[in-house]
């Protein structure tokens, strides 16, 4: 719940900050141009205040993976990852392997083809646990990091 009030705080005080320029701006400038100028700086706090999804796909029988980030929405942020796999491998076994949100994510492969994946607020946490969740599934064999992304 903090996350989410100091989120509204911070698109609040932007927004204020868009007001108060229109209205220092309208002092000797042409209207239009400090309209405009004030709606760019608004939707600016708009976009910075909006949650953003990505998503990791994987093709098993390839190899081939297709990821997003920047999404507006878990659906679109699959969708995307998903297209996005099935246009590299040309196959149809595409399938999200994870979704995260305001995050990071990571998909380990080990040696035997057993994947695993995590997402975190970093992409080296994010990293790390799809490594250690992937040597655990494995029993211990090597894993490697086949993507990483995060949704900023």
């Amino acid at each position: 719940m903090t996350a989410l009030l100091s989120a509204r705080d911070a698109a609040a005080d932007c927004m204020s900050d868009c007001q108060s320029g229109y209205h220092s701006c309208t002092a000797g400038f042409n209207e239009r141009d400090c309209a405009t100028t004030r709606s760019i700086c608004q939707h600016r706090c708009v976009m910075r205040s909006v949650s953003k999804y990505g998503a990791i796909a994987y093709s098993p029988s390839t190899g081939g993976f297709g990821f997003s980030f920047k999404y507006a929405s878990r659906p679109d942020a699959e969708g995307r990852a998903t297209r996005e796999c099935l246009r590299q491998v040309n196959k149809d076994d595409c399938k999200v392997e994870i979704w995260f949100h305001d995050a990071c994510a990571a998909l380990a492969e080990g040696e035997s083809g057993i994947r695993a994946a995590a997402s975190a607020p970093s992409q080296d946490i994010a990293n790390r646990a799809a490594l250690e969740n992937c040597k655990s599934d494995n029993k211990g064999e090597r894993c490697e990091v086949k993507v990483a992304v995060c949704s900023e």
